[in-house]
């Protein structure tokens, strides 16, 4: 709820929420993603195994209308001018590297700081997968970010929130 309401007085910010299948991390981000839409937008993309669709969790998270990637950053750039964005992008783990070389171009301000990008992922499958060099790609160590084991009361999913400074998120 912080990252939200940093994000909403122009603060772009990064949330991570990570856990076992069916532990709620999907869930979680709903919760969230139905609160915060009261006071600002929510886009959702899931990301899926072997996709042919460039950059899927984006193109499906702005209604499949942009497969290129400055047609996707200036989408998320003009709806996070309107008013605080949510970018929710769910499995993660999953991602490919263009995907996740996005992810992190809008990260670090590609789409504008009116943007709070909400990623959820398996942490057990993430091993060996391009997520991991995505998060250094951001100065981010995965396990630090993880390391803190704050556990969600409500549904004991591992969620990370952090400011990264080396891309000021």
């Amino acid at each position: 709820r912080s990252a939200w309401d940093e994000t909403r007085r122009g603060r772009r910010r990064l949330v991570v929420v990570a856990g076992e299948p069916g532990v709620g991390k999907t869930r979680l981000a709903q919760e969230f993603a139905q609160t915060a839409h009261r006071e600002g937008t929510v886009l959702y993309g899931a990301c899926e195994e072997q996709s042919l669709v460039p950059y899927a969790p984006f193109s499906e998270a702005i209604g499949g209308k942009a497969p290129e990637r400055e047609e996707i950053e200036a989408y998320l750039t003009s709806a996070a001018a309107s008013g605080p964005l949510v970018l929710a992008l769910d499995d993660l783990h999953l991602a490919d590297r263009n995907t996740l070389a996005l992810l992190a171009r809008v990260a670090r301000g590609a789409a504008g700081d009116r943007l709070l990008v909400l990623g959820a992922y398996r942490d057990a499958d993430a091993v060996g997968t391009p997520l991991l060099a995505a998060a250094r790609t951001l100065g981010v160590d995965i396990d630090s970010v993880c390391g803190g084991r704050a556990i969600c009361g409500r549904c004991q999913v591992l969620v990370a929130e952090g400011e990264f400074a080396k891309h000021g998120v």
